[in-house]
């Protein structure tokens, strides 16, 4: 530890990685919070570069001429992540380089924070990083006593060291924030959709999502100004074309008067957007209008089951007639709706799984597009202590975390039967026909997530990792291992 401090800091160099496996946000190249955290280390004097390996390949020269690396993990992304760290060992002993400081951060690193460690990390940066990461440099540089650093952890004599928790940022101290950068990304010509986040937090507390554990249950909100004024100058560094932008909050209508007041600012300023918000099914009528007005085609959310069993399983706080209330909203406003489905909840059967399909179908005019995953216990969620607790976790390899793959057991269907459910839902929603249908309607959005609907679905079938894995699970189900509990090492 001695020999990482009192160093300087001229060049940092963030990566994130790739999973192991397409998802369907790979569709829209959208680098994640990694760009805010880099423009905020601009600003305060440091050269910066960012790679996102979803569409750019790292270049080893630049990594191994920055003195510091950064890597954003997600719980996907993880093993990958940790490959990466180690590469830049092994390369810098090639190149006789010296040695730097390796630093993780994400949703993954905050929860096993140990095993980050473990995998070549020399500090980890724990929930929000916006302050933690400039005054973690100045430890390193010397120029404030590592343990004065809130929010971080490492390795001393062995022993895992956590500093005190960092408060999360005010409303006061998000207003304060840079707008993101995006031209420090590597390729960031490539990004597609730009990504404003406008809050952070969720008050509520679904038992398989991180967000509540990651951002706090409080919702803290930039102001309306602020966000109008980061979309206007990507409006005008647009050059006044229409452009499609993705808010990024868990739940934009959380408050859902700031939203209106949102989106009439956009209105006013005359700003030509195309955007795509998430939200929840009790969003009201004339939100969904006054969004609908100032640019929001489309709404992705959270309708996770049409069982009202596994709805309260999950502590969603809905039912499926609020679903299908919110549905009929959404038709009457001409908002269409990307539905995002989970299938193995402790009471789903194959016919529910089936029932997901036949109720998508049954509302695909404003329904236009779904994805089914399959339940995952992510570390940091109540899920992951609950299926820990319960035994009922079969295997640890992050790259199965895709949210496609079984990793869990199911109460009442075998693991192979919820992997097979859940892959001919998809096919079964993503028919030649409905391909058709999205071709008819000319949506862009529409039309890409239906066609990656359509591949992914027979990709999963055909492809190496699918049938691998179905293998494994009938062979683990035949010898009896899941009914007996005996669980083999998956990790390595």
């Amino acid at each position: 530890m001695i020999g990482l401090l009192g160093r300087k800091i001229k060049k940092v160099v963030i990566i994130e990685p790739k999973s192991a496996d397409r998802q369907v946000y790979g569709l829209f190249k959208i680098p994640r919070g990694v760009v805010l955290l880099a423009t905020i280390l601009k600003t305060l004097g440091y050269e910066v570069k960012v790679y996102c390996e979803d569409f750019a390949q790292i270049d080893w020269d630049d990594v191994l001429s920055a003195d510091v690396v950064c890597l954003s993990l997600l719980t996907a992304t993880a093993k990958r992540g940790y490959a990466v760290a180690k590469e830049v060992r092994v390369r810098e002993i090639r190149a006789g380089a010296p040695y730097k400081p390796i630093i993780m951060g994400g949703v993954h690193p905050t929860f096993a924070t140990e095993e980050a460690l473990v995998n070549s990390a020399d500090f980890v940066v724990r929930h929000e990083g916006d302050k933690t990461l400039p005054e973690l440099l100045e430890a390193i540089e010397g120029k404030r006593e590592l343990e004065s650093v809130l929010g971080i952890a490492f390795f001393r004599d062995n022993q895992v060291i956590k500093t005190a928790e960092r408060p999360f940022l005010t409303n006061e101290e998000l207003d304060e924030l840079p707008f993101p950068d995006k031209t420090l990304v590597v390729n960031w010509e490539e990004i597609t959709t730009d990504l404003v986040i406008t809050s952070r937090g969720c008050p509520f507390n679904c038992n398989f999502c991180s967000v509540t554990a990651m951002f706090g249950r409080k919702f803290r909100i930039r102001s309306v100004k602020r966000v109008l004024d980061e979309l206007e100058v990507l409006s005008v560094n647009a050059g006044g074309k229409r452009i499609v932008v993705f808010i990024g909050d868990d739940n934009f209508t959380a408050k859902e008067k700031r939203a209106v007041e949102i989106g009439d600012g956009i209105i006013e300023r005359g700003l030509n957007l195309s955007m795509i918000i998430q939200a929840r099914t009790n969003t009201s009528e004339a939100t969904l209008a006054a969004l609908k007005r100032a640019g929001v085609g489309r709404v992705c959310v959270g309708l996770e089951s049409v069982s009202d069993e596994a709805l309260k399983e999950s502590n969603k706080r809905q039912e499926v007639k609020d679903i299908i209330n919110f549905i009929e909203r959404c038709d009457r406003v001409g908002v269409k709706i990307h539905g995002m489905f989970v299938s193995g909840f402790d009471n789903d059967t194959p016919r529910t799984i089936r029932g997901i399909v036949k109720f998508a179908k049954k509302y695909r005019r404003i329904l236009e597009t779904i994805q089914i995953t399959i339940l995952t216990p992510f570390p940091g969620t109540i899920l992951y202590d609950l299926m820990v607790s319960g035994g009922d976790i079969v295997f640890h390899d992050w790259d199965l975390y895709n949210t496609h793959t079984v990793v869990h057991l199911p109460k009442k269907m075998k693991p192979s039967e919820l992997q097979r459910e859940t892959y001919l839902a998809m096919k079964r929603f993503y028919s030649v026909y409905g391909i058709f249908i999205s071709l008819l309607k000319l949506n862009k959005t529409s039309i890409v997530i239906s066609l990656f609907g359509w591949t992914e679905a027979r990709r999963w079938r055909w492809g190496k990792g699918f049938r691998s894995h179905m293998r494994i699970l009938r062979r683990m189900e035949r010898r009896g291992l899941f009914t007996q509990n005996v669980l083999p090492d998956t990790t390595s």
